[in-house]
């Protein structure tokens, strides 16, 4: 009987074994091949209830993870209140913030812009444009630009 709890210990953590593990199934087989009178089934009990400790410790997750961080956006959500940019060129223009023509030329008052960082530039009507300029607006904030040829 001893021999055969020993095995069915082995087998059942065979190849799953953690050190500690091992070390438990190396204790229980010593102790019931050498024990002198057969093996009784309280350490019968205690060598599977070992076992089932063992498989459940090597189960468990030993390092947590942490979520990962949502990607960093310049776009502000739907439901927060615009700022405003006004914008004046010598000579007019037409005025583009982040690529897109948002007025057909200047000057362009209180422009709705999402909160955040925007670059604005005026194509003048000669086909030229002035430097981008960057511009950061608050929920609410107004600002003004004036650009020049």
């Amino acid at each position: 009987l001893g021999l055969c709890i020993a095995g069915l210990v082995v087998l059942a953590l065979q190849g799953n074994a953690s050190p500690d593990a091992a070390a438990e199934v190396e204790a229980v087989a010593v102790l019931a091949t050498d024990a002198a009178p057969p093996l009784d089934a309280t350490l019968a009990v205690v060598a599977i209830a070992s076992v089932d400790a063992s498989i459940e410790r090597m189960e468990a997750p030993t390092t947590r993870r942490r979520s990962p961080k949502p990607p960093r956006t310049n776009k502000a959500p739907a439901d927060v209140a615009p700022g405003f940019l006004s914008v004046n060129s010598v000579p007019w223009g037409a005025v583009k913030v982040d690529g897109q023509i948002v007025a057909q030329e200047t000057p362009a008052l209180r422009i709705a812009l999402p909160p955040g960082n925007h670059k604005v530039r005026v194509v003048f009507g000669d086909g030229s444009h002035s430097k981008t300029r960057r511009v950061r607006l608050k929920s609410g904030q107004s600002k003004s630009l004036g650009f020049t040829q």
